[in-house]
């Protein structure tokens, strides 16, 4: 039976990791006032190679302006402005297409965590050169915050 805690569990992780205390938080920890659209305000930053890199990331779980765009396109009489709700609809969103949502309601926290990775920059396995999270103290949060994970979890199709 699905976990249905889970889910907040895990949106919290992300918007732990990715360090938006709120849902109007822009990179870098300024804020913006407005959710009838996503702020598409652009930031500049050196990334672990020393190479400089521009990004929209804004709100709770720090899309970026192409991420929002493409769901809006996508969703447009679920995401009608980019408020608190659409956010974690957004973001619940990306899980499911992804597949991290079924992992997640299977209690394959370490599976999610996978594939979550090649979406948001801070998770244990992304590629990004930015700074990441372990996945122990990623594991950490997600039971502090009532997730749950299955006794016997397959890694890679071994049990």
């Amino acid at each position: 039976m699905p976990n249905k805690g889970n889910i907040p569990a895990f949106l919290s992780v992300i918007n732990k990791a990715e360090g938006s205390p709120k849902y109007n938080t822009l990179f870098g920890g300024s804020t913006f006032k407005s959710y009838k659209n996503h702020p598409g305000i652009f930031f500049s930053y050196t990334d672990k190679t020393g190479k400089t890199v521009r990004t929209s990331a804004a709100g709770r779980y720090q899309f970026t302006k192409t991420t929002w765009d493409n769901l809006k396109r996508k969703y447009p009489s679920i995401l009608t402005d980019f408020s608190p709700p659409n956010q974690d609809k957004a973001a619940i969103l990306l899980l499911t297409e992804d597949g991290a949502k079924q992992a997640l309601e299977s209690g394959n926290f370490p599976k999610a965590i996978q594939i979550a990775s090649n979406r948001w920059a801070s998770l244990p396995y992304s590629t990004a050169n930015q700074p990441k999270h372990s996945f122990a103290t990623v594991s950490n949060w997600y039971k502090s915050y009532g997730g749950e994970v299955a006794a016997k979890i397959p890694v890679l199709g071994i049990v």
